[in-house]
């Protein structure tokens, strides 16, 4: 539906007219459903929790910084977040923050030992861990307490 009058020319009653119409139509009411607040609020409660404070991504990132790391690589797979680089002293660091929900969480650590050989290792809970070479790993947990004086 275009913009024009039999003559060809548009006169002032033809833009009036469309002017009007298009006004109207941006104006408009819209429905809005008597429940788009609470809907909205669970949105929001969900990007919260899964986007905004991702517990395991603010721990990360915490040690990082904690660390003195200069992250290389860091990436995310279902049992957990992987994370290499040297550390300030020139020494080889993985850190493997594994979801210890996962059932195959020690399984996991030990692809990661051998897909990163490092110096230095760091998990969460190593003292859950039995596998033969678990004893490298350092505690997550340890370097926060240390850090914030803690025992």
């Amino acid at each position: 539906m275009g913009i024009s009058s039999s003559s060809g020319a548009l006169g002032a009653a033809d833009i009036k007219r469309w002017l009007n119409r298009y006004i109207a139509r941006n104006q408009s009411d819209f429905f809005i459903h008597k429940r788009l607040r609470e809907a909205l609020a669970e949105d929001l409660d969900m990007f919260i929790k899964t986007e905004v404070l991702n517990a395991n991504q603010l721990l990360v990132e915490s040690l990082v910084y904690l660390l003195g790391l200069d992250v290389q690589r860091l990436y995310r797979e279902v049992a957990g977040v992987v994370l290499t680089r040297p550390n300030r002293h020139g020494q080889s660091v993985l850190v493997l923050f594994r979801d210890c929900g996962f059932d195959s969480s020690a399984d996991w650590l030990q692809a990661k030992l051998k897909e990163h050989p490092a110096d230095r290792l760091y998990t969460n809970d190593p003292a859950s861990l039995t596998f033969e070479g678990c004893e490298r790993f350092e505690s997550i947990e340890e370097v926060f307490a240390l850090q914030f004086g803690r025992d």
